[in-house]
C-alpha cells in the first residue's frame, strides 16, 4: 500500500545519503595525505617543471639546475609515474652543508597579499629527507638575496608521496620574488625523484 511505498522511498533516500556521505569522507581522508588530489593534470609545476613536455635523458639548457652540491639531473620515463610517465630525477652529494638542491631559475613574482601555492610527488633515495622548498629573494645591484625559506613537509619515504602547500610572502602586506627548489637533505650522496 501506500504506506510501504513511502517506506521503502524513505530506506532508499536513507541509504543514497548514507553514501554521499561516506564516499565525502573517503575523499577528505585522501586529501589530507595527498593534497594534490584537486590539482588538475597540467596546473602543477609550468614551463620545463611539466616533464611530459621533455624527451628523456640528462637535462641541458634548463632552467632546473643544481644550486647546492654536486651531482646529475634528467628526465625518467616508465610506467610507475604517479602522473603522465615522465619525472625528474636527481642525484648527487649535499656537500657539507647538508643540502643537495634543484632550483628552478626563472623568479616567481608574488603581489602584495598574494602567496604561492607549490604540489607534486617526492620519492627519496638515500638523503635523510626529500621535498619541495620557496626561497624568498630581495633582488637588488650586486644580487638577489634570500630572505626566507618555506618548506613543505619532508619525506623519507622512498615510494611516491604527495607534499603541498601554500606560502604567504615574508613581509605582510608586501609582495615578494620567489623561487622553487626540490631539495634532500642528509649527511650523503643520494637520490630523489620529482613528479610535477
Amino acid at each position: 500500500g501506500s504506506e510501504g511505498s513511502q517506506g521503502f522511498a524513505t530506506m532508499v533516500f536513507i541509504g543514497i545519503l548514507a553514501l554521499v556521505l561516506y564516499s565525502g569522507y573517503g575523499f577528505l581522508k585522501d586529501l589530507a595525505t595527498n593534497p594534490d588530489l584537486v590539482v588538475s593534470e597540467g596546473d602543477r609545476l609550468a614551463g620545463e617543471g611539466f616533464f611530459e613536455q621533455r624527451e628523456p635523458g640528462p637535462i641541458q639548457d634548463s632552467a632546473w639546475q643544481i644550486v647546492t652540491g654536486e651531482g646529475s639531473v634528467q628526465i625518467v620515463q616508465g610506467e610507475e609515474a604517479p602522473q603522465g610517465s615522465k619525472w625528474m630525477a636527481c642525484q648527487g652529494d649535499p656537500g657539507q652543508d647538508g643540502v643537495f638542491r634543484v632550483q628552478y631559475q626563472d623568479l616567481f613574482d608574488v603581489k602584495s597579499g598574494q602567496g604561492i601555492r607549490v604540489s607534486g610527488r617526492v620519492a627519496n633515495g638515500g638523503f635523510d629527507r626529500v621535498g619541495i622548498s620557496v626561497r624568498w629573494f630581495e633582488r637588488g645591484d650586486s644580487g638577489d638575496v634570500v630572505i626566507a625559506e618555506n618548506f613543505t613537509a619532508l619525506r623519507s619515504n622512498t615510494v611516491w608521496t604527495g607534499v603541498g602547500a601554500d606560502f604567504p610572502t615574508p613581509v605582510p602586506g608586501v609582495g615578494g620574488s620567489a623561487r622553487i627548489s626540490i631539495v634532500g637533505l642528509g649527511s650523503s650522496a643520494g637520490k630523489l625523484r620529482c613528479d610535477q
